[in-house]
């Protein structure tokens, strides 16, 4: 067995640097889901312009049909081309001091405790990233076109086809286009540690000296 004891003014000192470090947690933290925010920002570029991101990621292409119509309401350039990009909005929420016009998106970056949490604020990003089945919707048709099956029928809509009524819209699958990867690349985690590091030792050196 070996047995240390702390002289009490080393204990007294490392004591306050512990002091410190909890007064500062949220802080670091902030600093950290920063840092990681602009890892992820640059691998959203890489994979919209169709670039393999980290961890092997590459989204699948846009079908040629939503090209054209992306190509028809760009506002400000041309992102006809670009996947997960049409207004901007969700690929601007994980720049962790965004805001909306509307308020909506917030922060990136969320300090939870002695967590830290990096994501995209905008809530159909959840469908961006893990994908979606085909959607059928049904939508009434004009008044005009039902008020004319109905006279068509004697004015009663006894005996009319739905599809005189509704108009039946189906759209395609969204494939899964993982905006985060599910483990966390290496080079990431290593900057997130020298920014513990450098931190620590930033204090230490105040209390110590270098």
């Amino acid at each position: 067995m070996i047995k240390i004891t702390l002289q009490s003014t080393a204990g007294r000192d490392l004591n306050k640097i512990a002091d410190e470090l909890r007064n500062g947690l949220e802080d670091i933290l902030v600093g950290i889901g920063t840092e990681i925010a602009g890892y992820v920002s640059e691998d959203f570029e890489t994979k919209s312009r169709g670039g393999t991101g980290a961890g092997g990621i590459k989204w699948a292409p846009l079908d040629p049909k939503t090209v054209k119509c992306k190509a028809k309401r760009a506002k400000g350039g041309d992102t006809s081309t670009q996947i997960g990009v049409d207004t901007g909005l969700m690929r601007s929420t994980i720049q962790p001091t965004y805001k909306a016009p509307s308020g909506d998106g917030g922060s990136a970056v969320r300090v939870h405790g002695n967590e830290v949490s990096v994501g995209f604020g905008r809530k159909y990003a959840k469908y961006f990233d893990e994908g979606r089945p085909a959607k059928t919707h049904v939508k009434a048709k004009s008044l005009r076109s039902q008020k004319k099956a109905i006279e068509e029928h004697g004015g009663t809509l006894k005996g009319i086809e739905s599809s005189k009524l509704t108009n039946t819209i189906t759209s395609g699958v969204m494939p899964a286009r993982p905006l985060i990867p599910d483990k966390i690349p290496r080079e990431w985690e290593r900057a997130a540690e020298e920014i513990v590091q450098d931190w620590i030792e930033d204090i230490w050196a105040q209390k110590f000296g270098k």
